[in-house]
């Protein structure tokens, strides 16, 4: 019996997290989301008893999934797009405008990040607390320019992917 060497090299830590990170991020969050939500109901109508804070956390931690799910499904390319024209294209010239989409994108979550990134800091400066859980809302608000940044990383590596696929594209057409 031969021993097969496998051609694939093995994936270090870092390179698994970055692989993994989106969905982490939303497994996380997700899990802690239902484990609060859940512990309010039963404690609400089990014990009569309410938790102040579960309801602040669950909507920020909403928030963490919508922002991290957002990336994952650029990198899966899971979100919606209209390509009934696209697909009409030569193969050279629909490239060119998926390259342009991409780009238009990127510049709209850098827009987005910017402002993000500058909301929270004024938030962070201010001070300013979350009235039932008292902390920091530049917390919370800290997933608009982190998922902007992975959703623009996500992007940029798609964009430099279908560049370097583009003579695959030239010749299946011919």
């Amino acid at each position: 019996m031969e021993h097969q060497v496998s051609n694939k090299e093995p994936k270090g830590k870092i390179r698994l997290l970055w692989e993994n990170l989106e969905v982490s991020i939303c497994m996380i969050t997700m899990t802690l989301m239902v484990v609060i939500v859940f512990a309010q109901v039963v404690g609400r109508y089990v014990f009569n008893y309410s938790f102040s804070w579960s309801e602040e956390i669950a909507r920020f931690l909403m928030v963490w999934i919508t922002f991290a799910g957002s990336a994952y499904a650029f990198r899966m390319g899971a979100h919606i797009g209209v390509t009934v024209i696209v697909d009409r294209l030569p193969p050279g010239m629909a490239l060119y405008v998926k390259l342009l989409a991409r780009v238009l994108t990127i510049v709209f979550f850098m827009v987005l990040g910017y402002y993000g990134w500058h909301h929270t800091m004024e938030q962070y400066l201010m001070g300013q607390l979350a009235p039932a859980t008292r902390i920091p809302v530049a917390i919370p608000y800290s997933a608009v320019p982190i998922g902007s940044l992975l959703v623009i990383i996500r992007l940029i590596d798609q964009a430099i992917q279908d560049f370097k696929n583009r003579h695959v594209l030239e010749v299946d057409y011919k």
